[in-house]
This record gives structure tokens, sequence and C-alpha cells, in this order.
């Protein structure tokens, strides 16, 4: 996994650092899924899936609000997806 990902113009960090979006909400990685909805597939004899991050808004929202990213077989970035828990 890269250490950051650029989605819509932005660097998305994949550490347990705090950051701030471009909105100045503050935000951090709260988890990483393995996303079984889509097959695996073998790359180079290794078995590779897509990832989901997870992130949450850590201010008055209550980490009710974020999104999430999708990587790809070969850690591109895939998809953005705005989330309400």
């Amino acid at each position: 996994m890269k250490l950051f990902y650029i989605v819509k113009g932005s660097k998305i960090y994949t550490d347990l650092r705090n950051q701030t979006a471009p909105s100045q909400r503050p935000f951090r990685l709260i988890g990483v899924v393995k996303e079984t909805r889509k097959p695996s597939k073998w790359i180079d004899k290794n078995e590779h899936w897509h990832w989901v991050l997870e992130y949450r808004y850590t201010d008055k929202s209550h980490l009710q609000e974020g999104f999430n990213i999708e990587i790809d077989y070969v850690d591109n970035f895939c998809s953005f997806e705005k989330v309400i828990v």
C-alpha cells in the first residue's frame, strides 16, 4: 500500500496521522477492509484484492461522517464514496 493517494487533487495519507480536508474538516484513517464482493486476482503468483480505506471526520460529527477510498489489485486509487453512519 502506498504512503498516500491523490484523491480529487488532495493527498490522502494511509497512516494514522490527523489530516485536514480542503473544507478544513479534520479526519483520520479508522480502518482498512478487504473488499470481498470483488474476486481476487492472481498476479505474479500472488493473490491480490481490492481494499477499502475508511476515513472519518474527527470534528463535531462524532465519527458518523466520513469517506471511503477503494484501492485496486495493483495499488491504484479506484473510487471515492462519502459515508454517513
